[in-house]
């Protein structure tokens, strides 16, 4: 493997032939050995990688951009090159190979007018986290298939085209602060997912749906910061109901259905009024430990860190046992379901402890649940100590939103 980590860390690999991974350049088509596993390029943790033209072969061998962490790792690959070779960028020759997306930018190099392969093969493009598609060129293109379900961003002035129809299998969020994304499945965004076109904004942001007049649907879109209204939307050049050629490219004539609207229920209502670029209920917007739904059951702020104030205060003793306290927005009780899990080790929490509306408890050594108490939009959840095992009662709050 080729592994460049940290900030300030980088390889290039400028060579007149392609980089091979899995096999070995032999002044023609590498031999597509399917027993090579486990090779990989990988630029993780703030590194950068410059590389001419890559070809992954074999089976399960990979070029991984980033490693999950926050500083964001950038591989740039020449989409179009002087190599002997007509393959260009990335090229996964089977089913096994992949791109993986971890907190990592994909930037498209030495590129003209005409649309130059970035990522191409029969592999996936494999979301894990998020990932940031970048290109200055009129036209770059993601053939491969996309799968996962980390945040797809696109940036830069240029356009990226996703040409791929097989079958979505990609569930993330996408989001357009720059140039265009074009993408020709109706099936490319998941039915949950949500769109969000010119988050920041340095260029005009577009989306091109070139679908052949089909619809795909999402949940929710946002344009410029603001969620839009459920309906149909898309350029003049397309039947949607909500038409806008400065937010949806005209060379496009998809349809994008949203299901979901501003108001809709009170979560919706919640992370619009806080302006969340992604309103995912497992979201942590402001990167502070809590993700978003918790945070509005409990009353917290999504775009400020006011973690631990908002968290449940928690006490102990060897003879009341473990005592919670914590506060529930009432607007949550119809949207979510709440449960205490506990137990005596963190491997796994064995009981589960619904939250509803009344109280429960007393009752021998059972967990007692006391509504409205200590005051008014308050939860007091007591796990008496006899239940304790090794002298250790563990416990965590964990809410899930209703379909």
């Amino acid at each position: 493997y080729i592994k460049a980590t940290g900030v300030g860390s980088s390889v290039s690999i400028r060579e007149s032939q392609p980089l091979v991974i899995g096999s070995y350049w032999n002044s023609g088509a590498p031999p597509d050995v399917a027993t090579n596993t486990g090779n990989y390029l990988q630029v993780s943790d703030g590194a950068t990688g410059f590389v001419n033209c890559i070809q992954v072969y074999g089976l399960a061998n990979k070029v991984k951009v980033g490693s999950g962490t926050a500083n964001i790792a950038s591989l740039e690959v020449r989409s179009q090159n002087s190599l002997t070779t007509t393959l260009n960028g990335i090229y996964l020759k089977n089913s096994g190979a992949r791109l993986e997306m971890n907190k990592g930018r994909l930037t498209a190099g030495q590129n003209t007018s005409t649309p130059q392969e970035m990522v191409s093969g029969a592999g996936q493009v494999d979301m894990i986290s998020d990932g940031y598609f970048s290109s200055a060129y009129a036209g770059s293109i993601v053939a491969s298939e996309v799968t996962g379900a980390g945040k797809l961003t696109k940036e830069g002035t240029g356009t990226i085209i996703f040409t791929n129809t097989a079958t979505s299998t990609f569930t993330g969020n996408t989001v357009v602060n720059d140039g265009t994304l074009s993408v020709s499945s109706p099936t490319f965004f998941d039915d949950n997912a949500n769109v969000t076109i010119g988050e920041v904004g340095a260029s005009p942001a577009k989306l091109r749906l070139t679908t052949g007049g089909a619809t795909d649907i999402v949940k929710k879109l946002f344009i410029d910061g603001v969620q839009m209204p459920a309906g149909t939307y898309g350029s003049t050049s397309s039947a949607a109901t909500n038409t806008d050629d400065a937010t949806f490219d005209n060379l496009g004539d998809g349809i994008l259905q949203v299901t979901s609207g501003p108001g809709s229920n009170a979560y919706d209502t919640w992370s619009s009024t806080n302006s969340l670029a992604n309103p995912a209920f497992d979201f942590d917007s402001d990167k502070d430990g809590l993700a978003n739904g918790i945070e509005w059951v409990l009353g917290g702020n999504p775009n400020a860190n006011d973690n631990p104030s908002v968290l449940p205060t928690v006490s102990g003793t060897a003879a009341g046992g473990l005592t919670l306290v914590f506060n529930r927005n009432s607007a949550s009780i119809t949207e979510t379901t709440l449960v205490v899990e506990w137990g005596s080790v963190l491997s796994g929490f064995a009981n589960t402890l619904t939250i509803g509306t009344t109280d429960v408890g007393p009752s021998g050594n059972n967990p007692t649940i006391d509504i409205d108490a200590p005051s008014v939009g308050k939860v007091t959840v007591n796990i008496p100590a006899a239940n304790a095992v090794g002298g250790k009662i563990l416990a965590r709050l964990k809410a899930t939103r209703l379909p």
